[in-house]
């Protein structure tokens, strides 16, 4: 073996040495500030465990924001038409695959309003009118109904399209809603680590100051507090899966009923649903401690 490998095995060996000795030594002071530490497994956890909550829910809830509803076109017809007269009218929307057509006549729109009124039976005669109810994309609803002015026998119509509308702004509202907060919760998880680690770096000033004189180089002094923060990380995502964990045992027998009793299939939770916590603690305890140490140690 040459010096230069020599060299270059010595300084890979110091440099695993090293690294060995750090995760031991933030090991060594999360459990001797256990106070400290404990706040902030907590703080990460419930920061973890909230996004995989919601997250989890908008994943069982899928199918019915999926289930968006159609837009609907009510065509009132003039109440003395005939079968044929009103087959005539409708043949052309009917004829359209992606339409569905319906016709309520007179009496069952009578049947229906008396249900929900208790006037009904004051009237003399039936005023309702023969509706043809058309469902299918808003596009061509929008053409059909921009058509009726120049047909015979129409006496109006209603789009109810401003509903649907809202229904999706309701649920991008939610799903950016979520979003949000899981950004807020993670950036707050991420100033608890860097605030833990600097009041850890100021106890140890001393110490970092007789490193540097020595000619300890930044990387050396920061590699202890990385791997603090990283412990502290994993060890707040473990937490927010035995809460999760909790959480789906708990409720699953109830939740189940719940989506059988909307006709709402049961899907399984994916994969990120677990696996979000661990990735992201480390990415926090990561970002919290290289927050801390350019906070308190390269602003010198």
């Amino acid at each position: 073996m040459s010096k230069t490998q020599s060299a270059q095995q010595s300084r890979f060996t110091a440099w695993a040495e090293h690294n060995k000795f750090c995760l031991r030594d933030a090991w060594s002071r999360q459990r001797k500030e256990l106070g400290r530490s404990i706040i902030t497994w907590v703080v990460i956890g419930f920061s973890l465990w909230l996004p995989t909550v919601l997250y989890a829910l908008l994943v069982q809830l899928e199918p019915l924001l999926e289930q968006s509803p159609t837009p609907q076109l009510n065509v009132y017809l003039e109440q003395d038409l005939t079968s044929n007269e009103i087959d005539q009218i409708t043949a052309p929307w009917r004829a359209v695959p992606e339409l569905s057509v319906r016709i309520i006549t007179p009496d069952e729109a009578l049947a229906a309003t008396e249900r929900q009124i208790d006037l009904i039976g004051a009237m003399t005669q039936n005023p309702m009118p023969y509706t043809a109810v058309i469902s299918g994309p808003s596009d061509q609803l929008q053409a059909i109904a921009g058509g009726l002015s120049q047909l015979d026998h129409v006496d109006g119509y209603q789009l109810d399209e401003d509903w649907i509308k809202r229904w999706n702004w309701l649920v991008g509202l939610g799903q950016r809603g979520i979003l949000f907060i899981s950004i807020i919760l993670l950036l707050g998880a991420i100033a608890t680590v860097g605030n833990t680690i600097g009041l850890t770096i100021i106890s140890r000033k001393h110490e970092i100051e007789v490193m540097t004189l020595v000619g300890a180089t930044r990387s050396f002094i920061r590699r202890p507090f990385l791997y603090y923060g990283v412990i502290s990380g994993i060890l707040g995502a473990l937490m927010s899966l035995v809460l999760f964990l909790a959480l789906v045992i708990t409720l699953y027998s109830p939740w189940q009923q719940l989506l059988h009793s909307y006709q709402i299939p049961a899907t399984d939770l994916p994969l990120i649903s677990w696996v979000f916590a661990p990735i992201m603690g480390v990415i926090i305890g990561t970002f919290g401690a290289l927050v801390a140490c350019s906070r308190y140690l390269d602003k010198d």
